[in-house]
């Protein structure tokens, strides 16, 4: 049975369009979206030991700055991380999400550009943090005890070590007083003095320079644009899972309705084949009554006998092996003219239905007449 053309492209179009749902349905990966929440907590907790390592760092509490490289590093892994597993979102582009990941980049490079200049800065001040004390000593040494020399000496080390502690213009005034007196009290060529005040001059103004890095790194907006970020992130996976929903729902009903046509397919086809078999079985009957009583043969377009029945052989005596691919003029009695056969023929060449007698021999040469329809 030959399928219609517009029923195949119904379904060809029914089968692409469930495969478009369930495409849609599955764009939500839950494990995906479990793994970025898990990055984004990481990301807080990462930035938020960048602050810590950068406040020890600071006072002298971390031995070398590779914990803050490896933080970084850490970061950038995260970054990479997000944008690896959903570039549609954690990528440069013009949606909200992308704008804000993108300011989080910026503002994490900013962050880092400024820590690179808080380690150098450092570095020299917690040098000269270290040397002054050193020299200063080395100074009092060689100063009389009780002299003026000395007490100025003993006041500069304190005022510079308060000044690590709490800078404030008065005690850069101050410190400047007491290291122009010490200068002034001193041969111009004093090394001492000279290697003490280069410590002095890096203490006033790299630690205010250093203070200002750590502010300005510890209040770097990353933490906020973070919770910005995953906020967007949240009501953009939220949307996708409800439209995801929807199409789950979609693919259910279409994938419901296609059973239920090919249900009701399946059902007409066995009451179709019910009703085939009946009529075969009828066909049967009615086969076995006309072989019980009448001479039944089945000739092709070319004449040949392609089925004779039982009655058949037995009348004219040929065994069914002996007839099947002769024509019946191996039955030819001789008795007819050529115009009789002649004329049978062409009527039912034209589908018209010929009877009358003929006269038949048999194989042992006898004869018998059959009244033939």
């Amino acid at each position: 049975m030959k399928i219609p053309l517009w029923k195949s492209g119904l379904w060809l179009a029914a089968l692409a369009t469930l495969g478009w749902l369930y495409q849609q349905s599955t764009q939500v990966e839950i494990e995906l979206h479990l793994r970025t929440v898990q990055h984004f907590e990481q990301l807080r907790q990462q930035d938020a030991r960048l602050n810590q390592y950068v406040l020890q760092a600071r006072y002298g509490q971390l031995k070398n700055y590779d914990p803050l490289v490896g933080t970084q590093q850490e970061i950038e892994r995260l970054l990479q991380a997000l944008t690896q597993d959903k570039p549609d979102f954690f990528s440069q582009g013009e949606a909200p999400i992308q704008q804000a990941f993108t300011r989080y980049r910026h503002l994490f490079e900013q962050k880092t550009g400024q820590i690179e200049q808080f380690k150098s800065h450092n570095a020299v001040l917690r040098n000269s943090l270290r040397y002054f004390p050193s020299a200063a000593h080395a100074l009092l040494e060689r100063a009389a005890v009780g002299s003026s020399r000395a007490a100025q000496l003993h006041d500069l080390l304190e005022e510079v070590l308060l000044f690590d502690q709490h800078a404030s213009p008065a005690l850069v005034a101050t410190i400047g007083k007491t290291m122009d007196t010490l200068k002034n009290a001193s041969p111009q060529q004093d090394a001492g003095i000279v290697e003490l005040a280069k410590h002095v001059d890096i203490i006033l103004s790299h630690k205010i320079e250093v203070d200002d890095f750590v502010r300005d790194i510890t209040q770097t907006e990353t933490d906020a644009q973070a919770d910005t970020l995953f906020q967007l992130y949240g009501g953009v996976f939220t949307r996708r899972e409800q439209q995801a929903a929807h199409y789950k729902l979609a693919l259910a009903l279409l994938s419901a309705l296609m059973l239920a046509y090919v249900a009701w397919v399946l059902a007409k086809l066995q009451r179709s084949r019910r009703i085939l078999n009946e009529s075969l079985r009828e066909l049967e009957f009615q086969k076995f009554a006309l072989d019980q009583h009448s001479i039944v043969s089945i000739a092709d377009r070319s004449g040949k006998i392609i089925y004779t029945n039982g009655k058949f052989s037995e009348v004219s005596q040929y065994r069914r092996e002996e007839l099947l691919g002769q024509d019946h003029r191996v039955l030819n009695s001789g008795y007819h003219p050529g115009s009789f056969f002649k004329e049978m023929w062409a009527t039912i060449g034209h589908g018209q239905v010929w009877q009358g007698e003929v006269k038949n021999r048999r194989k042992d040469g006898s004869f018998y007449w059959v009244d033939s329809t």
